[in-house]
């Protein structure tokens, strides 16, 4: 199991494209990214640039997954029943792949867009 003290070391290391933002619970853009067995909630994810937005992950699923944007840096596993929250800021437009990669689940079609921008 990842430790969830890495997930944070991991994400404060992002380059240009994002931000930790302060917790702001007025503020913040809040969506919810369920893991069900082979499928996610929500195959596209569309915010601002500047806007924060607070990923509530959840696994609903009776296997394994994990949340992998790895043009972001992003690795968070999930165990059946955990959930997790991520929050960050976007300063640039981008598209973003997220996967779920334990074994054969991408190719199932765990697989979503993360765009920021128009």
């Amino acid at each position: 199991m990842r430790s969830p003290i890495r997930h944070l070391l991991i994400l404060a290391l992002f380059g240009p494209f994002v931000l930790f933002a302060c917790r702001s619970e007025t503020s913040a853009r809040e969506i919810e990214l369920v893991a069900r067995d082979i499928a996610w909630s929500q195959d596209l994810i569309q915010v601002e640039p500047g806007q924060t937005v607070r990923l509530l992950l959840s696994n609903e699923g009776a296997l394994d997954h994990d949340l992998v944007i790895k043009d972001l840096g992003v690795d968070i596993a999930l165990a059946p029943g955990e959930n997790a929250v991520i929050e960050l800021v976007f300063t640039e437009n981008g598209n973003f792949e997220y996967i779920c990669s334990v074994p054969g689940h991408e190719e199932a079609g765990m697989v979503g867009q993360l765009i920021v921008g128009p």
